[in-house]
C-alpha cells in the first residue's frame, strides 16, 4: 500500500522522548510550508505532463518514421529465433527510452526534490539508485513482453487474456518478494527495537486479532525528510514498515494513529483487493488493444500486432488506455484509505493524534493541505490532507469530543 503520508504520494517532541504519550493541539498547517506546497505541486505536475508527451512522442516517432520497423529488419539479422528478436528489440528501445528520459527523470527524481528539501541524497546517490532500477524495471518488462509475444504466437485470439493472468501471477510474486528482495535494495530495514511504543503497537495490532509478520524501521533519512509509512508484501512477507523520519519526530500517538491505518489495510486484505482490481484493468486494457489496434497493426505494414515492431503501438493503446483509468484507479484507492483512516480512528488510543499527525505529515512532505478539487480528482491516490482532518475531527466531535 502507499504510506499514510502521501497525498498523491517541525519542532516536536519525538515519539521516545519523555512525556509523549499524549499530544497537543495543532491548530492549523504553516501556512509558509503551504506555500512551498503549493509551488512544488504545480513544478511537480509540469514535470508529470512533460513526461506523457515524451513518451507520446517517443512513442509516435517509433511508428511514425519507420525507426520500429528498420529497428526489427536490423535486428533480424542477428536474431536467431523470435524470443532473441524481442530480447533485443525491447533492450535496444527500452535503453533509449531511459536515456531519452533521464533528464525528465533527474528533475522530478532528485533536482527537484533536492531544490525544496525533501532530498537528503547526493547527486551521485541518486544516480546509484537509479542504475539499480534499471535493470530490475528492464528484467521485469522483458519478462512480461517475452510472455506477452510468445502468447501472441501461441494463441492469437485470446493472448489478451492469458497475458492477463500471466500478468497477475507477476503482480502476486513481486508483491510477495518486494519486502525481503527489493525494498533492502534501497532501504535499509530493520526490526522495531523494543520499547513502549513497540508494545503498544504490538497490543493494538493483538486486539485487531492481525498477524503481521512484523514492524519494521526503516532508514528514510538517508535519502529524504519526508515522513511515511506503509504496509508491503503478502501472505508471508507481509509487515509494517515506518520511516525512521516518522518515528523520531512524531509522538507516539501519531505513531499509533498512523500504524493503525496500515493495520486497518492488513484487516481490510487491501493489498489483495487492489492487485485484484489492477488484474481486471489489465483485462480491459489488452482486450481492448487486442480488438481495436490488431486491424491497424496491418494496415500500417505490420505482420499484426504480433511483429515486435508493432510494439509501440500497444504501449500506445495501453498509455491511452492508463490516462482514461488512472483517475478510476484513484477514486477506488481513496476509498480504500478513506477506509483505513476510519479505522485508525476507531482503533487508535486517541483521535485528537490522528488529526495532528495528518496536518503535520502535509506539512513536513510537502502535501497540499487544501489541493485544487480537478488536481484531487485525477491524481490522488490518497485524500487531500485537509479531508483527512475533517474526517478526524468529524468523529472526535460524534464521540463528544472538541476537535
Amino acid at each position: 500500500m502507499d504510506g499514510v503520508g502521501d497525498p498523491s504520494s517541525r519542532d516536536s517532541q519525538p515519539a521516545g522522548a519523555a512525556g509523549s504519550q499524549g499530544v497537543g493541539p495543532v491548530e492549523a498547517v504553516d501556512e509558509r510550508r503551504q506555500a512551498s506546497a503549493r509551488e512544488y505541486a504545480r513544478a511537480r505536475r509540469r514535470l508529470l505532463l512533460a513526461d506523457l508527451i515524451l513518451t507520446l512522442v517517443f512513442l509516435l516517432a517509433l511508428l511514425v518514421s519507420g525507426a520500429s520497423l528498420q529497428l526489427r529488419r536490423e535486428l533480424e539479422q542477428v536474431a536467431t529465433s523470435p524470443p532473441v528478436l524481442v530480447a533485443l528489440y525491447f533492450a535496444v528501445v527500452g535503453l533509449v527510452y531511459a536515456l531519452v528520459g533521464l533528464p525528465l527523470t533527474y528533475a522530478s527524481g532528485y533536482a527537484l526534490p533536492r531544490r525544496y528539501g525533501l532530498s537528503t541524497q547526493t547527486a551521485r546517490s541518486w544516480l546509484f539508485d537509479w542504475l539499480k532500477e534499471l535493470p530490475i524495471a528492464g528484467l521485469f518488462g522483458l519478462l512480461v513482453v517475452e510472455v506477452m509475444y510468445g502468447l501472441l504466437r501461441a494463441v492469437p485470439n485470446l493472448w489478451w487474456l492469458a497475458t492477463a493472468a500471466i500478468l497477475l501471477l507477476f503482480n502476486v510474486i513481486a508483491t510477495f518478494i518486494a519486502p525481503v528482495l527489493l525494498v533492502p535494495l534501497f532501504y535499509r530495514l530493520r526490526p522495531l527495537e523494543q520499547s513502549d511504543l513497540s508494545a503498544r503497537l504490538a497490543d493494538l495490532a493483538r486486539r485487531a486479532g492481525a498477524e503481521v509478520r512484523g514492524v519494521f524501521r526503516m532508514e528514510l533519512s538517508r535519502k529524504t525528510t519526508a515522513a511515511n509509512a506503509a504496509l508491503v508484501g503478502l501472505g508471508g512477507t507481509r509487515r509494517i514498515v515506518i520511516g525512521d523520519t516518522l518515528l523520531d519526530r512524531f509522538t507516539q500517538d501519531e505513531i499509533e494513529s498512523v500504524f493503525a491505518h496500515e493495520l486497518g489495510h492488513h484487516v481490510h486484505r487491501d493489498i489483495g483487493r487492489l492487485v485484484i482490481t489492477q488484474a481486471a484493468l489489465n483485462v480491459l486494457g489488452l482486450f481492448a488493444v487486442a480488438s481495436l489496434l490488431d486491424h491497424a497493426a496491418s494496415t500500417m505494414g505490420y505482420a499484426g500486432l504480433a511483429d515486435v515492431a508493432a510494439f509501440p503501438l500497444i504501449a500506445l493503446g495501453l498509455f491511452a488506455f492508463g490516462i482514461v483509468t488512472t483517475p478510476i484507479s484513484n477514486a477506488l484507492s481513496r476509498h480504500v484509505e478513506r477506509e483505513a483512516d476510519r479505522y485508525a480512528l476507531e482503533t487508535a488510543s486517541a483521535p485528537a493524534a490522528f488529526v495532528s499527525a495528518m496536518r503535520r505529515l502535509a506539512d513536513q512532505n510537502l502535501a497540499e493541505y487544501r489541493p485544487e478539487r480537478w488536481a484531487e480528482i485525477l491524481l490522488y491516490s490518497h485524500p487531500a490532507p485537509f479531508r483527512r482532518v475533517e474526517m478526524g475531527e468529524a468523529f472526535i466531535r460524534s464521540h463528544g469530543g472538541a476537535p
